[in-house]
């Protein structure tokens, strides 16, 4: 396994995927990959299950940190290739697969040509996907005896030509909760349900309403929600419906305007949970914050394009998915990049999407240039 090269390595990443939370034999491998690198410091687990690999020269300058992400989708794998997921029900269908692969040519390159001054370290962050991972890392002691401090990722990002870099100051992905709302009242025979407390009433009014009490905020077009799951009683034509739940996202690019989007949602249900002698119950999962680039960070992404005469597209606007690495931009100075992987490229969570190989040279290189330039 140590003679593999980065292509390799990424089938192999491809091959075995791993959800968010679980990425036990992921983290295993890439320890054994990284050990013969022989870092300063190796450090696994981290804040679960990431692992973080730090080369320090021995000299003062900065510490520059690389992060990407571990984790897979719980998608079916529907490619036929020889690398095709064994895992059943699991891909890597977002590139993480090659965004590790990345940082693994990158590892290569910091031994082979060596570090001046500083510290460069590469983070293999869990549980990216659903938005835990990088919340446990820099809660860690390990990270706060170690932080970094500056921090670069990137994306890649189907729909733009192979090797575009795209760059953007500010909000470069956007903010996002899922919020679970549990109307509990209690069962009662179907011919009798006066004697019982049915939740579908204070549903029904509470997916009805919401709209207007959201547009009476007056929030921008890109903070919004979206009602992804309802579910009412159990299935069951003698039973009058005891609790009902839904299960909603919602995102902004901004996080005070999520808080005012979260608060009017909150208050809504209360109102309606009330008005019917029910109890509610919130509940908060996945949640993101705005990936925010640092504007000094973000110019020097353009400079070191420059140097490797890569082309740079500035975004029009954010992302409107959502990435955990805002939690690390929230701690140090840094920026997130997107990495074109085709116009052709079916998108992010298809089932049939692969990252393509030809740009885990071109993430490696951007990402050591970026290393030289702040070393």
């Amino acid at each position: 396994m140590l003679k593999l090269n980065a292509i390799q390595k990424r089938h192999w990443l491809h091959q075995h995927p791993e959800l968010s939370g679980n990425e036990r034999e992921t983290a295993r491998q890439i320890v054994d990959w990284l050990r013969p690198l022989k870092p300063t410091q190796l450090m696994a687990p981290i804040g679960g299950r990431s692992v973080w690999a730090i080369w320090d020269s021995g000299k003062p300058g900065r510490h520059i940190m690389f992060r990407a992400e571990l984790d897979a989708l719980p998608i079916e794998e529907e490619l036929v290739i020889e690398y095709a997921s064994v895992n059943k029900g699991i891909s890597h269908k977002c590139g993480h697969d090659g965004h590790m692969a990345i940082l693994l040519e990158l590892a290569c390159r910091i031994v082979s040509e060596g570090i001046e001054k500083g510290k460069v370290s590469l983070m293999f962050q869990s549980a990216e996907e659903t938005g835990q991972g990088a919340g446990r890392v820099v809660s860690d002691p390990l990270f706060k005896e170690n932080r970094p401090d500056e921090a670069f990722a990137l994306h890649n990002l189907p729909g733009y030509p192979l090797h575009t870099i795209l760059s953007k100051g500010g909000v470069f992905c956007a903010a996002s909760i899922g919020l679970k709302l549990l109307f509990k009242g209690h069962t009662s025979h179907a011919s009798e349900p006066e004697k019982g407390k049915n939740p579908a009433q204070a549903i029904g009014q509470f997916i009805v309403c919401l709209p207007e009490r959201v547009r009476q905020l007056g929030l921008h077009s890109h903070t919004f929600y979206t009602i992804t799951h309802i579910n009412l009683g159990d299935e069951s034509f003698g039973v009058s419906a005891g609790e009902g739940e839904v299960w909603m996202t919602i995102r902004s690019l901004s996080n005070n305007e999520m808080r005012r989007l979260l608060q009017a949602i909150e208050s809504q249900a209360n109102e309606l949970a009330h008005q019917q002698s029910l109890v509610l119950e919130v509940s908060k999962h996945e949640s993101f914050l705005a990936t925010t680039n640092h504007k000094e960070q973000e110019e020097v992404v353009r400079q070191a394009c420059q140097q490797l005469g890569l082309e740079v597209r500035t975004l029009p606007e954010p992302n409107l998915w959502s990435e955990d690495f805002g939690v690390f931009l929230d701690e140090v100075p840094g920026a997130l990049l997107g990495l074109g992987s085709g116009e052709g490229c079916f998108p992010l969570h298809h089932p049939f999407y692969d990252f393509p190989d030809e740009i885990i040279n071109t993430g490696a290189r951007l990402f050591w240039q970026i290393l030289i330039n702040r070393l």
